[in-house]
């Protein structure tokens, strides 16, 4: 099992620290599977050409992909996401090799189900506490971004607070399939 996670703050949350660091990236092995995260929510992370080594040297084809949320406390699937957070790590960085320079971003996710949530960026994630009908994330789109550009097939959950270990984590994940 291959997890990715959409920010430090959230492997922090569930309490996983790295054992390696590659293209700027974080990562934890365990006999099941790994987890991997960016170092920084910045473009010298966030790079199509770092996504691209890391689905070469991880073997990823498919991905679960873990972002923070808002509103909710458990675990919820994500089918889709609207990008508020006015970043995107592919402007000036497409085409990357035989890519084109504007990704289809409709079948992004795997989920067919769950929810669409709004995505605002790290910083505004931390302040914002307006927001109280629709489920917020913190970093979902722009990563997801990414990982659809490379080629890497995805399903997306969302995390709230009160998921404190990996075990949690993963059990959350298996009971939504």
């Amino acid at each position: 099992m291959k997890i990715y996670l959409c920010s430090e703050d959230l492997a922090k949350q569930i309490n996983i620290t790295s054992d390696s660091n590659s293209f700027g990236h974080k990562k934890r092995t365990f006999e099941k599977g790994v987890f991997l995260w960016p170092e920084r929510f910045h473009k010298t992370s966030l790079l199509p050409q770092a996504f691209l080594a890391h689905k070469k040297k991880q073997d990823i084809e498919t991905l679960i992909i873990i972002d923070r949320i808002k509103n909710l406390e458990g675990i919820i699937k994500i089918k889709g996401h609207i990008n508020r957070s006015g970043t995107s790590f592919l402007i000036a960085e497409t085409p990357c090799g035989d890519r084109p320079t504007f990704p289809d971003m409709s079948k992004t996710y795997k989920n067919k189900s769950g929810e669409t949530v709004i995505t605002i960026g790290p910083e505004r994630f931390i302040e914002n506490n307006k927001q109280k009908t629709k489920t917020t994330s913190e970093a979902l789109a722009p990563i997801a971004a990414l990982w659809s550009y490379v080629g890497v097939s995805l399903q997306a959950y969302g995390c709230g607070k009160n998921i404190t270990s990996p075990l949690k984590l993963i059990e959350g994940i298996s009971k939504l399939g």
